[in-house]
């Protein structure tokens, strides 16, 4: 236990020299030092496993009262004093017997306090002990983000671990962390600011150069420059495929194409009967260039013998035992080639039909005789001819009218023939390609001297050439076939006739065709050809040159033209049409001849079908305008803006911007390739920036205390789009309106008239004590009223009174930014005083004058004075104060106050003379000297005093400071009164 005083003893003596304050500075930890105390001595204490050092702080408290703290010592134990309660009022809170004190420990490092788990069972209090805690004494931070103004503040967070974000400008914490605006403002937005410096603008500004803003255009040729004159240079000339000088880069034909068409190769001559046959190979041309390939062959004398398609061909009609020499040369719409070389052959003799039809009339006349002519045959023959053939065209044997008889004979008057004009057997000339591609035709004619029921067979005679064969009897048309046959009712005496058609024809043109417009194609629709020789497909032709050959009766047409890829037909571009039908005869603009039975020919001319249509209208782009979030003025709403209070009555000029980047064109491909902003209305001329660009920015203001400013802007956007022959352009406008509303402000608040007044020490001087500890400041609190002070100068008569507007306040104010506020007080005094020379009651120029508010000028009425502090003097009497309290937008308020100054307080003094005294004259004395000297006098208010006597024949001064003099005075015998 001595050991134990001892130490004791030693700790309070370190305590008193290391404590000799009460508060720590870091912490504002404070206690009072107690006559009793404990030390509680920790061994080790440790901070997130980290041994404390001296700028950690160690308090204990209770019940959040502080009884004691102390530095850490990391080399040893560190000790805290804590105080207990000694029974004085300040301790009242502190320790008692058995208490266990908190402890808490102030981390320097991270200006954190922590809770410490002891590193033993802490011991309660008891005065004058000492208690070692053994172990380690521990704390823990909890680590996180400690900025209140981070999105992931942790509010139990006790130490700051680095994690804290916040949203960058145009994202909130609801945004990822990190998360960026785009060049729009949208959070995480995908627009970005492109080459040419528009926001989202995708460098549609850029011309095909990468110039933002030029004017090189790309012309059909992919060349790219501002020169209109030379566009499509680079890939105008031939375009033929087929052409010598065809150049597969030229896109655009300027009719340059030179042509040569090779010769026919392998030209042979063989001999048939009456006629010559010829054989080669076409010319070596690819499939492309093949197009209305045809043939001429030419005889000896350089005469054209005939004009053909196939690459074999006839010539009929020869003499036997001649020999025949021909040549033959190739062309097409490009040209002709050089003649062949000749080829010569000798034809053999003929021998009767090749080929043909033999017709068989019966009857059964009567309903009971039975006739039938048989041997009746029409045909070919090399050797035959339209008119009369000796030994191939048979008269018919002569009619015997004497007997029954039926006979189906070929009339032909026109030949004037010797044996009649009826003839069994009618020959023609064997050219299977005529026949390939026009008619001949046959009329022949049945009679009989009887009525009955009658019929017509058609057979084959050897194999006729594969051509259609038609039958017209009585008015309808039917096909001919091997064992076709005819029935009728054949009445006496009246022939009727059969027509025969044999060869094959080009169709019709296709009937009813139409052309309807469309977006960038045309539609093609037309009848199909259900005729006797059909079209077994159809050529479709679009301004004269061939664009398909089809089998359905329908066509859609959207070929990209010009070299616009991807565009099919142009818009609102006209395209003629003309459809011809195609069989295996030709085409049908090719026409065809009818052979006709008298020997004459009928030429059909060649048919197409024809229409003209327009593709459908470009569409007009829409002009799309959107109102931007300004950057520097107030969002109020959509289109609707404010000038923000900067606390300067300057222009504040804010940016607004409107976005025209939603504008687009419906067409495919087209793009607005041109923005264009103007100014419709507003009060004033606006400056725009990127006028051109699809984005539009301007500055504007609006001074606090006007009207709403409207602005309407218009946006034209321009597309343009390729039409046959060059290019258009659409536009369309879009109208949108802000509203700048004015740099708003609220009026100062004036103080309340209570807040004006100044009071210093409340107290007012009544006395001269007052006046020793006067403040200079005469209001007294208790009676709101302000006192002249009572000073011991008699001159004085004024009192001082003190106001300031300090507890003005604005409302626009911030933490960092404030109006500037101006103060104008208004006092209640008359005019400024001055010296009236002329006499006239008025103040003139140049008399003198007191410049009480001291600004330069005479003021008329009341005294203004401006500052926020106002020190005035005033006689006794009551006023009205004034405080005006305007800030630099001109908006003020006002408070008034009723001011009271009474007059100075002043007390009477008061006077002893002395107590009456009785004296008795000496008898040998006429005058008795008598002495009073228990004279005094006093003042409550303590002012100085002077005094004097008064008796008939004697006055004396004094003062007080000198002291109170005795009077001395010899005084006869009688009554005397001294005051």
């Amino acid at each position: 236990m001595k050991f134990f005083t001892k130490i004791l003893i030693g700790l309070n003596l370190i305590g008193a020299f290391l404590f000799p304050g009460i508060e720590n500075t870091e912490t504002g930890w404070a206690y009072s030092q107690s006559t009793f105390q404990a030390f509680y001595m920790l061994e080790s204490t440790q901070i997130d496993g980290i041994e404390i050092d001296a700028s950690d702080v160690i308090g204990a408290f209770k019940d959040g009262e502080c009884l004691g703290w102390v530095y850490g010592d990391s080399d040893g134990y560190t000790t805290i004093p804590v105080m207990g309660n000694d029974g004085s009022s300040y301790t009242s809170n502190y320790l008692n017997s058995n208490d266990i004190p908190d402890l808490l420990i102030y981390d320097s490092t991270q200006g954190s306090i922590l809770n410490i788990i002891p590193g033993s069972i802490l011991p309660g209090w008891s005065n004058n002990e000492i208690f070692i805690i053994d172990g380690v004494s521990s704390a823990s931070n909890t680590f996180g983000c400690k900025d209140e103004t981070a999105c992931n503040y942790d509010s139990d967070a006790t130490a700051d671990d680095g994690s804290c974000w916040s949203a960058n400008e145009g994202c909130t914490c609801d945004d990822a962390q990190g998360s960026e605006a785009d060049c729009l403002g949208e959070c995480n937005g995908t627009a970005v600011v492109d080459d040419c410096n528009v926001c989202d603008g995708g460098n549609a500004d850029k011309d095909c150069a990468g110039d933002c803003f030029g004017d090189a255009l790309e012309d059909g040729c992919g060349v790219c420059d501002s020169d209109s004159s030379n566009d499509n240079d680079t890939c105008t000339g031939c375009t033929d495929a087929c052409a010598d000088n065809y150049d597969q880069g030229n896109l655009f034909d300027d009719g340059s194409c030179a042509y040569t068409i090779p010769g026919i190769q392998n030209l042979t001559a063989s001999s048939g009967p009456a006629r010559v046959i010829l054989s080669w190979d076409a010319p070596v041309l690819s499939d492309d260039c093949q197009a209305n390939l045809s043939y001429e062959v030419y005889d000896t004398g350089l005469s054209l013998v005939k004009e053909t398609a196939n690459t074999t061909t006839q010539i009929l009609g020869l003499e036997p035992g001649i020999e025949y020499c021909y040549q033959v040369l190739a062309t097409n719409d490009n040209g002709d080639s050089s003649l062949s070389s000749e080829v010569c052959a000798t034809p053999e003799i003929a021998g009767g039909i090749s080929w043909g039809l033999q017709l068989t009339a019966g009857i059964s006349g009567w309903g009971m005789f039975d006739e039938v002519d048989s041997y009746n045959y029409l045909g070919v023959a090399p050797n035959g001819t339209n008119d009369y053939d000796n030994g191939l065209d048979i008269p018919e044997p002569p009619m015997n009218s004497a007997t029954n008889f039926i006979s189906l004979h070929f009339t032909h008057e026109e030949w004037g023939n010797v044996f009649g004009n009826y003839f069994t057997q009618d020959v023609r000339l064997e050219d299977d390609e005529y026949f390939s591609e026009n008619l001949v035709v046959w009329e022949a004619d049945v009679i009989s001297n009887m009525s009955g029921d009658a019929y017509i067979l058609i057979e084959h005679y050897n194999t006729p050439l594969s051509v259609p064969m038609y039958g017209e009897f009585d008015g309808e048309f039917f096909a001919i076939e091997d064992g076709s046959m005819i029935e009728f009712f054949l009445q006496e005496a009246i022939p009727q006739r059969l027509t025969i058609y044999i060869g094959n024809i080009v169709p019709e043109a296709p009937g009813s065709l139409s052309a309807t417009g469309g977006d960038r194609s045309i539609s093609l629709d037309w009848d199909d050809d259900a005729g006797l020789y059909p079209a077994t497909s159809y050529n479709v032709y679009r301004d004269g040159a061939l664009i398909a050959n089809v089998t359905d009766s329908n066509y859609f047409d959207d070929e990209d033209m010009e070299g616009h890829q991807g565009q099919g037909l142009l818009y609102e571009s006209s395209y003629d049409y003309t459809v011809t039908g195609v069989n295996d005869a030709g085409e049908s603009t090719k026409g065809h001849e009818l052979s006709n039975h008298d020997g004459t020919t009928t030429v059909v001319d060649g048919r197409q079908s024809d229409d003209s249509a327009t593709t459908d209208d470009n569409l007009d782009p829409i002009s799309v305008v959107s109102n931007l979030e300004s950057q520097d003025g107030t969002n109020i709403g959509e289109g609707i803006y404010e000038i923000p209070h900067n606390f300067d009555i300057d222009a504040n000029r804010i940016t607004i911007s409107i976005d025209g980047s939603s504008s687009s064109d419906s067409d495919e491909f087209d793009e607005i390739s041109s923005y264009s902003w103007s100014q419709v209305s507003g009060p004033d001329t606006l400056v725009l920036t990127g006028s051109d660009s699809d984005t539009v920015s301007f500055e504007v203001s609006n001074a606090n205390g006007n009207s709403d400013k409207v602005y309407t802007l218009n946006l034209n956007v321009t597309a343009d789009y390729p039409i046959k022959g060059g290019f258009a352009s659409r536009q369309s406008d879009a109208e949108i309106s802000v509203t700048i509303q004015d740099e708003p402000n609220e009026a100062p608040n004036a103080p309340s008239p209570v807040d004006i007044i100044v009071g210093g020490d409340n107290l007012a001087s009544y006395t001269m004590d007052d006046w020793i500890d006067d403040d200079g400041n005469d209001y007294d609190s208790s009676k709101s009223l302000w006192v002249v002070p009572h000073d011991g100068d008699p001159d004085s008569s004024e009192a001082s009174l003190h106001f300031t507007a300090s507890a003005s306040s604005d409302p626009d104010d911030t933490d960092s930014e404030s109006d500037e506020l101006s103060y104008r007080w208004e006092t209640g005094l008359d005019n400024e005083p001055f010296v009236d020379l002329n006499g006239d009651g008025t103040w003139s120029a140049n008399e003198p004058y007191t410049d009480i508010d001291e600004d330069g000028e005479w003021d008329d009425g009341d005294v203004f004075y401006n500052g926020i502090n106002l020190n005035v003097l005033r006689l006794a009497g009551e006023y009205t104060f004034t405080l005006i309290v305007s800030d630099e937008y001109g908006a003020s308020s006002s408070s008034e106050i009723v001011i009271g100054v009474e007059a100075e307080h002043n007390e009477s003094p008061s006077s002893i003379a002395g107590d009456d005294q009785e004296w008795f004259m000496p008898n040998d004395l006429d005058e008795f000297e008598i002495t009073i000297d228990d004279n005094s006098g006093s003042d409550n208010d303590n002012d100085s005093l002077s005094f004097g006597w008064s008796l008939d024949g004697y006055d004396s001064d004094g003062n007080s400071n000198g002291g109170w003099l005795d009077l001395v005075e010899s005084l006869p015998v009688g009554d005397h009164i001294f005051t």
